[in-house]
């Protein structure tokens, strides 16, 4: 992830060029059809709008996306039926992003230092759809997946320490079990390990393209 020189007044963007990955499910043809979410939106383009290609940055954010899209129905994606988990499409593409990933970035964007903590597409998707009118390729940007997650271990840790109190465990181990940022995503350092990448198709520079694609067994 390297910087793409300047940008218009209020956002930061970079040159993104490694290889993503696209979850899709088993039954579907074309990995790279965007159809569904121009009709039903995402986090970057509202509902009727415009085609978006959701990628991740690596195959660790593939499956925490994975795990999240199921984790209302409280079902683990390797309990499904081979017929219905997710496969998983290698992408190549190169292109100039708007960068909500980095420190910086989040702040040129106009989001708080912890996003995407909080927001939701209603806080999301006018953007998009300005950065897209603007010509950008894309958005690189923390994996909202990822926040969900790191929120549901903290909860969890929260519960068990809630529980050690009940039992009257000691203090001292209390103390060593409740750490400031405990669960938390660190948003630094490589963007494949907490980002996710969203492809303005109908205007980016560079069409993606389908690498290869694997079976569930053979990603997850």
């Amino acid at each position: 992830m390297t910087s793409s020189g300047p940008a218009p007044a209020g956002i930061q963007t970079v040159r993104h060029g490694h290889r993503l990955y696209r979850l899709v499910r088993a039954q579907y043809q074309d990995a790279l059809d965007t159809s569904h979410s121009q009709r039903s939106g995402g986090r970057w383009n509202p509902a009727d709008s415009f085609p978006v290609l959701y990628t991740a940055c690596s195959r660790g954010v593939a499956r925490a996306i994975a795990r999240d899209l199921f984790a209302a129905g409280l079902i683990d994606p390797e309990d499904l039926m081979p017929g219905q988990q997710p496969e998983l499409a290698e992408v190549e593409w190169a292109g100039n992003v708007v960068d909500v990933a980095s420190s910086s970035g989040v702040a040129a964007a106009g989001f708080a230092a912890d996003y995407p903590h909080g927001i939701g597409h209603a806080g999301t998707q006018p953007k998009g759809s300005l950065w897209h009118d603007s010509g950008h390729d894309g958005v690189l940007c923390r994996s909202a997946s990822l926040e969900r997650m790191a929120e549901e271990r903290m909860a969890e840790e929260r519960l068990a320490e809630e529980r050690m109190a009940e039992e009257r465990m000691a203090e001292e181990r209390m103390a060593e079990r409740t750490g400031e940022g405990r669960g938390s995503v660190g948003w630094s350092g490589a963007c494949t390990d907490f980002a996710e990448t969203a492809i303005f198709v109908d205007i980016c520079s560079a069409r993606p393209r389908q690498v290869r694609r694997k079976r569930f067994a053979d990603w997850f």
